[in-house]
């Protein structure tokens, strides 16, 4: 028997696999609705189609606020057994506390600079920030995507495994793609949300034009 061939074609089997997985994410993500729903709620819908799709431990989304990078929605393998068993977890409290500014950690270096990071031992760089609250537990490693439209990045993709060296250049090609997808609805979904204010906000000032005119014409007939 040629192991050779069966690991070959075990491998090829995976990876496609793997690649249908990679395309149903993205599908999935292009078919949310926007209509009806706020931004938290859409970047909470998207993890949870990707995180449905692809084998990730740990998986978090951040939104700029400002000129730092706030925790919007976060899953994880402990956290989803948790809710299995009925255990309340303080996971989402933690969630709230974590900020990165610019340059601050992988993370802020992936939304300074606007590329992929992917720190592939966390224990040996310098530049990873541990999150206090974890205690001494740290990710094998660790990918930043930033999730951008055009030029501007408009929140960052956080993944990590507890193995070095886990993220393969098909996942981080995944990611990036993921989250070229998301930035594109994120922009969709304010340019609807601000549409709809204007539309709104002109509805207001003709209705109240309307009625001071009308206020004005009775005053005159009287």
């Amino acid at each position: 028997m040629d192991f050779s061939f069966n690991h070959t074609s075990m491998d090829l089997r995976e990876r496609f696999f793997s690649l249908l997985d990679s395309l149903s994410a993205l599908r999935a993500l292009t078919q949310l609705e926007l209509d009806g729903l706020t931004e938290e709620q859409v970047i909470e819908k998207a993890l949870g189609e990707l995180v449905r799709y692809q084998n990730l431990e740990n998986c978090s989304i951040f939104r700029l606020e400002g000129s730092e990078l706030r925790c919007v929605v976060g899953t994880s393998i402990n956290e989803s057994h948790g809710m299995v068993a009925g255990l309340e977890t303080d996971s989402k409290t933690r969630r709230n506390f974590m900020r990165f500014a610019p340059g601050e950690g992988i993370m802020g270096i992936a939304l300074q600079t606007g590329q992929l990071q992917y720190c592939r031992d966390c224990a040996q760089n310098a530049s990873f920030k541990p999150n206090p609250s974890l205690g001494g537990d740290l990710p094998g490693s660790l990918i930043c995507v930033p999730i951008k439209m055009a030029n501007d990045v408009l929140g960052v993709l956080n993944a990590s495994h507890p193995l070095p060296e886990y993220f393969e250049p098909w996942q981080q090609h995944t990611l990036s793609l993921f989250c070229s997808s998301l930035g594109q609805m994120l922009h969709n979904h304010r340019m609807l949300h601000d549409l709809e204010y204007l539309v709104d906000q002109r509805t207001y000032e003709l209705r109240t034009a309307y009625c001071v005119a009308g206020g004005r014409g009775t005053q005159t007939e009287i």
